[in-house]
């Protein structure tokens, strides 16, 4: 009898175990940024491209970030050249978090805003519409997303100016982002219910040896909610961390 009943409270307490890791709350964003290079035949043969997969799971967040360059190999085909991980770790209430480079194997505190900038969101967006370096043309719904407007700038540029900023279209969706993040608090603040989720700059290089031809090219930052992940995994992964560095918060 005492075996019977040590057999069901065992699976008692796995099933209330499980049930409470199934209820556990997880959220995450991914954060893509393109950004094309321009050689001097006036061709695009690399290109940048950050990834930052964010995570919130109660009061910590952790993003997984990597950063590659491509090339064209004499085939035509695109391959990787560099690629960088790292983990950025951080309490919610901290303005200090810590980083955790894969390749190096190496750790440091650094500040969040400035971490975030650095990564995603330093685009300046607010500073060049509102000293008029952006000039709106156009705000328009979508037309395949009734819940999207863009808004259309022109860029204003020095006629002598090699790089030039030709026009930038901003995607704002209704707000629906499971992770607190913004490319732009300031444009957020501006239009209540939307976010800023996407910002596609269109730039035009003018060979110093070539004036004819202007080349344009576009960068693209984008992010978008995530779903394809492993929640069990990332919470034990999340926890993990909690656990090894929690005592560095205060």
């Amino acid at each position: 009898m005492k075996y019977i009943f040590g057999v069901l409270f065992s699976l008692i307490f796995i099933f209330f175990c499980s049930h409470k890791e199934r209820n556990e709350t997880i959220n995450s964003i991914t954060i893509t940024s393109i950004i094309p290079k321009i050689n001097l035949n006036d061709t695009t043969d690399k290109f940048d491209s950050l990834v930052s997969t964010i995570y919130t799971y109660k009061d910590y967040q952790m993003a997984l970030t990597t950063s590659s360059a491509y090339e064209l190999d004499v085939n035509g085909n695109w391959i990787v050249t560099v690629k960088n991980l790292d983990t950025f770790f951080h309490k919610n209430n901290n303005p200090i978090g810590i980083i955790i480079n894969h390749e190096a194997l190496v750790k440091k505190n650094i500040n969040k805003d400035s971490f975030y900038k650095k990564q995603f969101s330093n685009l300046k967006l607010y500073n060049l519409i509102s000293s008029k370096l952006l000039i709106l043309v156009n705000s328009t719904k979508s037309a395949s997303n009734e819940n999207t407007f863009i808004e259309k700038y022109i860029g204003k540029n020095d006629k002598d100016s090699i790089t030039k900023l030709d026009t930038c279209k901003l995607y704002f969706y209704k707000n629906n982002s499971t992770v607190d993040f913004s490319l732009s608090k300031e444009l957020d603040s501006l239009n209540k219910n939307y976010r800023l989720m996407k910002v596609e700059y269109y730039i035009s290089y003018t060979n110093p040896n070539n004036k004819e031809n202007d080349i344009q090219t576009m960068i693209v930052v984008k992010y978008d909610n995530n779903t394809a992940y492993n929640k069990t995994e990332m919470i034990n992964k999340m926890k993990s961390l909690i656990l090894r560095y929690k005592n560095e918060f205060h």
